[in-house]
């Protein structure tokens, strides 16, 4: 068997320390005089391999007084396939974060909204707008839409959660609006992760629609398949 390149085996040793984190989120690696040094190679050997890294979006490199080689903080998987709200997973992930209310009232259903809540175009439907902050920088736009009986408390707090039965959400890739990126904090162009969630109760009635407008670069998604059959237990609410 060819051995590997040498760039290519130093770029995984440094992969697998920030993997077990001897490298943390925001630590700076070792000067690459220090990695040549210690791996016995050539200075250009070492860039070859931090060029990996960096491709990989596992390293950010600065120049400048201040500058170095930093390992990125690794954005929060979501698993969609699950009934905890967003804001509940990235507690259970133990990361930092906060949302920002954009906006909040009645407003008149238009029709993808009345349709999923079997209403006439025009009725009353709550709408509440949140910004959801990851480690202070707005990560997620997230647009819900509710029954008008239901209040902003109720949303936010997910009050339903006990009487969700399921989720559906799909997913589409897309290029952010100008309204989106103003909220996000991006640039023209900014490719975004779109994601429509429609909740029910277990009476098969519609509790929640939802847009969500993600950046890629601070929050993954991943879905989860099942045998048919197989139920998760549900989780208890605390």
């Amino acid at each position: 068997m060819a051995r590997k390149p040498a760039y290519v085996a130093i770029a995984e040793s440094l992969r697998n320390r920030i993997e077990d984190h001897t490298y943390k989120p925001g630590d700076r690696l070792p000067a690459e005089r220090e990695l040549v040094d210690e791996f016995g190679v050539a200075r250009m050997t070492i860039r070859h391999a931090l060029d990996l890294l960096q491709l990989e979006g596992l390293i950010d490199r600065k120049r400048g007084r201040t500058g170095g080689t930093f390992v990125r903080a690794v954005p929060p998987m979501l698993e969609l396939t699950k009934l905890d709200e967003v804001g509940t997973q990235l507690t259970a992930l133990e990361v930092e974060h906060s949302h920002e209310i954009v906006s909040q009232g009645l407003v008149p259903a238009q029709p993808p909204v009345a349709a999923a809540f079997s209403i006439d175009s025009g009725d009353d439907v709550f709408r509440v707008e949140i910004v959801r902050l990851i480690s202070g920088v707005p990560a997620i736009l997230e647009t819900t839409y509710v029954r008008s009986e239901m209040s902003l408390q109720e949303t936010l707090a997910n009050e339903l959660q006990a009487d969700v039965e399921k989720r559906e959400d799909v997913i589409t890739p897309g290029v952010a609006t100008e309204d989106e990126r103003i909220r996000l904090g991006i640039a023209s162009a900014t490719q975004v992760l779109r994601v429509t969630r429609t909740t029910y109760l277990e009476d098969g009635s519609v509790a929640a629609l939802s847009f969500l407008v993600i950046r890629p670069d601070l929050a993954h998604v991943k879905v989860v398949t099942e045998r048919p059959g197989q139920k998760r237990p549900r989780q208890k609410r605390s």
